[in-house]
């Protein structure tokens, strides 16, 4: 009877005890999490990750190690170009700033755009757009830095060291309206840096447009057509010993400069199409070249006479005396 009782017992708190396990793991499954908890859990996975990518963005994994510039090739853009330099390795390639960099390069030129293209993890190209001054231009009592497409640069810098030009006070807002300087700014333009620093005066005379360069040789330009093959012209010129002394160089017909003031008559410089024929082995083997009125002339060799066979000398025969037994 009492071990009836006791395992009825058992048997009633087994019961229970299943029950309310039950109901709990059922309360558990029923468990959904709410919107506010939801949205917790994304700040912190966000916040987590924002926190990891700036210590990324501004740690030596991604620092600037190689820096190339675009815009900058001029012979006088040296110190332009260790400023952006130095400022570029300072950065990351995932925290370049723009606005810096071309702070560093205004300290030396006028910046008219720049921009950065990352190449991860360490390199980064900067790309410079200048507004290059090629002439200190006079207008009534202003001088002012202004381009080869003539706009005026206000806060251009070292106007000692760019060519002088006198407008007679003819600027229009931010851009010169004078056609003769317009013109001779052009020509500037298109100049090699080298060259251009070397200009020192500018001037019309009755050939057109006249440069004078630093040891007084002139170059005639006379219009402002073909300025770059002009300059190229005068640049060979310029390298070559024939002309060291010359007093100008006039540059009117590129294909052939002819250089003056060496005290004779002008000499007019080899075309390219005469010194590429006189330096070909092949070309010079059966021709030469000369200079006739319209250009190269090519003349064919002079026929030799075939050779005449000269007779071979006659033997008189030696007749020998019988020797006497």
């Amino acid at each position: 009877m009492e071990l009836a009782g006791v395992t009825g017992a058992f048997a009633r708190s087994t019961s229970s005890f299943t029950l309310r396990g039950a109901v709990k793991v059922a309360n558990v499954r029923k468990w959904r999490p709410s919107r506010s908890t939801i949205a917790l859990i994304a700040l912190g996975v966000v916040l987590m990750l924002a926190g990891a990518w700036m210590l990324v963005r501004n740690s030596g994994l991604v620092a600037v190690e190689q820096v190339r510039v675009v815009g900058l090739d001029g012979y006088y853009d040296k110190g332009a170009r260790k400023a952006v330099v130095a400022e570029a390795r300072t950065m990351t390639t995932m925290n370049a700033s723009e606005e810096d960099l071309a702070a560093a390069v205004g300290q030396y030129l006028d910046v008219a755009g720049l921009r950065v293209e990352a190449d991860y993890p360490h390199a980064l190209t900067v790309f410079v757009d200048v507004r290059r001054p090629v002439a200190a231009v006079k207008a009534g009592a202003r001088v002012v830095a202004v381009t080869g497409d003539g706009l005026v640069l206000e806060s251009s810098r070292q106007l000692s060291s760019l060519p002088r030009i006198d407008a007679g006070g003819l600027i229009s807002g931010d851009h010169i309206t004078d056609v003769k300087t317009k013109q001779a700014l052009s020509v500037l333009g298109a100049a090699p840096d080298v060259l251009l620093r070397r200009v020192k005066k500018v001037e019309w005379q009755k050939r057109g447009l006249v440069l004078t360069l630093e040891k007084g040789v002139k170059l005639r330009f006379g219009t402002a057509a073909d300025s770059a093959a002009k300059w190229v012209a005068a640049a060979a010129v310029l390298a070559s010993p024939a002309s060291k002394g010359a007093g100008y160089i006039d540059l009117r017909v590129p294909d052939r400069p002819a250089v003056g003031g060496l005290g004779s008559a002008p000499v007019t410089q080899k075309p390219a199409l005469e010194e590429s024929l006189q330096n070909d082995p092949a070309a010079n083997a059966g021709s030469t070249v000369a200079m006739g009125a319209t250009g190269p002339v090519t003349q064919a060799p002079a026929t030799q006479a075939p050779p005449v066979a000269q007779p071979a000398p006659q033997q008189t025969p030696v007749q020998q005396t019988p020797t006497t037994p």
